[in-house]
């Protein structure tokens, strides 16, 4: 993250304090090749996945704050289908 941050003058006063970065591996289920995107909002990072068409089984999706990557997350809620 600190060579994205110099390579991209971003300067780091909080004023975005997070930024997303979507891993996509090329081949199922190998690492060794991999595609990043980067963003500052994860809408903004899913519109671009969608728009590109990347496979969600092989994206990961990191949440960055202050140079402190975790794996962003989603819950899944089953909703009732409506019938009436």
């Amino acid at each position: 993250m600190e060579l994205f941050a110099r390579s991209f003058n971003v300067d780091d006063n909080s004023t975005y304090p997070y930024t997303y970065q979507a891993v996509v591996n090329i081949l199922d289920e190998d690492d060794s090749i991999q595609v990043s995107y980067f963003a500052d909002t994860i809408c903004g990072l899913v519109a671009f996945l969608k728009k590109r068409r990347e496979d969600p089984g092989r994206t990961k999706i990191f949440e960055i704050y202050r140079g402190q990557e975790r794996l962003f997350s989603v819950i899944r809620q089953a909703t009732k289908p409506n019938i009436g």
